[in-house]
């Protein structure tokens, strides 16, 4: 499954699979328009609403654009939004409805339209925002940390426990699994499949691959369409998946697993490089000017008050902060 370019931009495609589900689930709403509430065409479309996660959301997509969720019922009488499971993001697909509008109306340039957006990003089962952090405790007893502007799917089905990191980083604490047997947890990317083995563990994709630092346990790395074996990453290590494999393994960084606590770790690195990870989160972003992108820095900052961060940096190096119109900042020598 192709993966959206990662770093929050609206240039996220959205694939052929995604593409399909809506056309299908245009396709149903317009046929349900003279179903009875007990017709076999309602019960086939309860089949083809349950068969996978996609159908699932681009359906509730197509209602909240319709404005008909309220009142269309399944075969069994409960309304449609209590069989449409783990989506909390209604209030962000608001925007659009008008986008949708031209891929129903078969419109040329529907498609344009549609991969130009981050859909898959607003129809993920869970998205942090920009600035926030999100803890969330899933049904199978496994806790998962969503960083600034992220986003995953989560299916926890029959046979697998499985997530598909859509974009940015999360934090897993995997959970025994309570199911006889027990399924096994899985993280899906375009890069790779990660299958942690009882663990604590980091995950971030970004321009440079699929990070992977492991805090407690082990997880099993395997490239995605790589001629090269995986790898076993342990507890205390990192590695990072690309097209061509698995690097080798490097010490876990702390700064991988302090942000779940709002804490943004500088290891005597580049001034650049920490602005750039501050920058995450900050709507409008911060900006280093390259005189100054050099000096290192190092130290613990919150993540969540970008403002007291900068301040510390000014009082810490040699820089001062500018601040211009529409909300610009940028960190600059002092000189």
């Amino acid at each position: 499954m192709p993966m959206p370019r990662p770093g929050g931009s609206l240039e996220h495609p959205l694939d052929e699979a995604d593409l399909h589900a809506l056309r299908e689930a245009a396709d149903w709403f317009a046929r349900l328009q003279d179903a009875g509430p007990d017709s076999a065409l309602r019960r086939q479309w309860e089949s083809w609403l349950h068969a996978a996660d996609a159908h699932a959301r681009a359906w509730e997509w197509m209602m909240l654009v319709s404005g008909k969720m309220a009142g269309l019922k399944s075969a069994a009488g409960a309304p449609v939004s209590t069989l449409l499971r783990g989506n909390k993001a209604r209030g962000r697909r608001r925007a659009l409805g008008a986008g949708l509008a031209l891929l129903f109306c078969g419109g040329a340039a529907a498609p344009m339209v549609f991969r130009s957006l981050p859909l898959r990003v607003w129809m993920a089962t869970h998205h942090a925002p920009t600035g926030s952090i999100e803890r969330i405790v899933l049904a199978d007893g496994s806790t998962l940390w969503l960083d600034t502007d992220s986003a995953v799917n989560v299916r926890l089905g029959a046979a697998a426990r499985r997530l598909e990191l859509v974009q940015g980083r999360i934090f897993i604490e995997t959970a025994p699994d309570r199911e006889r047997p027990a399924r096994p947890f899985e993280v899906t990317s375009a890069l790779g499949v990660l299958r942690p083995l009882g663990t604590r563990f980091c995950a971030r994709m970004d321009e440079g691959g699929l990070d992977v630092a492991v805090f407690d346990g082990a997880v099993d790395c395997r490239p995605s369409g790589a001629e090269t074996a995986g790898r076993i990453v342990p507890a205390g290590s990192a590695a990072t998946l690309g097209r061509g494999g698995v690097a080798s393994l490097r010490p876990a960084s702390r700064a991988m697993q302090a942000w779940i606590d709002g804490v943004l770790v500088a290891e005597d690195v580049p001034l650049g490089a920490f602005i750039r990870e501050l920058s995450r989160y900050r709507k409008g972003g911060v900006h280093c000017h390259p005189a100054a992108a050099g000096y290192r820095l190092v130290g613990s900052f919150p993540s969540g008050d970008v403002d007291a961060t900068l301040a510390a940096i000014a009082r810490t190096l040699p820089v001062r902060i500018e601040r211009g119109g529409r909300e610009r900042i940028e960190v600059v020598p002092a000189g």
